[in-house]
């Protein structure tokens, strides 16, 4: 499956309140939490460079999107270039 900008954040958002919010407490409000859309693998940590380093140890070729836990603002991540953060 082929996936682009226009799809990484409906995909993003899916994964992150679907599967990864549910199992996060407190302890996790302010982190980042870097996905790749295509796997639905991800990584979290207090700063992207660490989140989204860990993740592409794993996964050098994912496509991201990233949330960070409980704040209004949302980051687009396309393979390695952060675009301007989204208010959402």
């Amino acid at each position: 499956m082929t996936f682009n900008k226009e799809d990484a954040p409906a995909i993003g958002r899916a994964i992150y309140h679907e599967k990864i919010r549910p199992t996060l407490g407190p302890e996790h409000k302010g982190k980042i939490v870097v996905i790749d859309v295509k796997s639905g693998d991800y990584e979290i940590a207090a700063r992207h460079i660490d989140a989204d380093s860990k993740l592409r140890d794993r996964r050098p070729d994912a496509f991201t999107w990233e949330e960070r836990v409980d704040m209004p603002i949302t980051y687009r991540v396309h393979p390695s270039v952060v675009t301007k953060p989204l208010r959402l």
